[in-house]
């Protein structure tokens, strides 16, 4: 838990003396410095370390053909929301925090394959990112992204809730925004939070 609040600290400071940075330039230049974009990205990589049976398998030893065992897994889409200020028209800092949502349900072998109950799981992350522009216009925008930061897992075991918190990292080496203030996006990214593709839409001020 020391480690997530060391992490949201940073995070704090991170934006905080961007946003210093950046107010000088946005002053002499009239331009905004901060966006906001909320998404979704495809496909999840979190739902491999959920720990989990993946299906009930007649090869293990005797004594779990008579116990619990667990269905597929199922994973919804990454859903996040970042941050971003402007150091200048090539760089940007921010903060992206995004959820991650699993479950499986709990069968009952002795019980003629009854399903007993079922399993919820979140993986959460901060991710501090750092975004360089390789084109930046005014209707459209290429760059790349890079993210480092914390994962935290939560109720991933049958026994009940655990917090493990761990490193966590995404890249994205292309991207594109459209739009003025109000604008979509689309990246291409691989990482421990998803491997594919993430699309949204944001807000400039």
């Amino acid at each position: 838990m020391k480690t997530t609040y060391l992490i949201t600290a940073l995070c704090a400071l991170f934006l905080i003396c961007g946003s210093a940075a950046a107010r000088t330039d946005s002053l002499s230049t009239g331009r905004n410095i901060w966006d906001i974009r909320l998404g979704v990205s495809v496909v999840p990589v979190s739902s491999v370390q959920v720990k989990r049976y993946s299906s009930y398998n007649y090869d293990k030893p005797l004594h779990n053909m008579y116990g619990d065992y667990s269905g597929p897994l199922t994973s919804s889409p990454n859903f996040a929301a970042e941050a971003m200020v402007h150091l200048s028209k090539k760089s940007a800092l921010g903060v992206a925090v995004s959820v991650c949502f699993h479950n499986y349900r709990i069968f009952s072998a002795v019980e003629n394959d009854k399903q007993v109950s079922s399993v919820t799981s979140a993986a959460l992350y901060v991710l501090p990112t750092y975004r360089l522009y390789y084109l930046n216009k005014d209707m459209v925008r290429l760059y790349g992204n890079v993210s480092l930061g914390l994962t935290s897992y939560f109720n991933t075991d049958i026994s009940g809730s655990r917090y493990i918190p761990q490193v966590a990292f995404n890249i994205s080496p292309i991207g594109v925004e459209v739009g003025r203030r109000w604008f979509g996006f689309a990246e291409l990214g691989f990482g421990t939070v998803y491997c594919g593709v993430s699309l949204g839409f944001g807000y400039k001020f």
